[in-house]
């Protein structure tokens, strides 16, 4: 089950331990007439998690909130709050050393001077 935070009042969202977290009105506790000031009581993590400040590690007062706000279906649920994960930019390609293209180059054969015959005198 999760926690349906359109149903909740005074909600506001602030980073606490570089998460972003939601803070809203406990609806256990205002329906027990407390948290009527600060109307901070409830916290809710981006995974899911949540608990009211109050009345920590109360099991029963967490289905009490969960039996207010709480919803079944997850289709219904309204999306993570916070930001996107990263995503891993992708690594350019390493520099091929092998050329991709091949010149050939024509060598023209220079015509030799034409040696004297030298003639032999005896």
């Amino acid at each position: 089950m999760r926690i349906d935070i359109k149903k909740l009042k005074n909600v506001t969202r602030k980073f606490r331990n570089n998460e972003l977290v939601t803070i809203a009105q406990c609806p256990a506790c205002a329906a027990d007439g407390h948290d009527r000031n600060g109307r901070n009581h409830l916290i809710i993590r981006q995974d899911g998690r949540f608990g009211c400040v109050i009345n920590q590690g109360d099991t029963e007062h967490n289905k009490e909130i969960l039996d207010l706000v709480g919803i079944e279906d997850t289709s219904e649920a309204s999306p993570p709050v916070g930001r996107p994960p990263r995503q891993k930019r992708p690594r350019p390609r390493p520099i091929n050393p092998i050329p991709t293209k091949i010149t050939y180059i024509k060598l023209k054969i220079r015509p030799q001077p034409e040696a004297e015959e030298q003639t032999e005198v005896v």
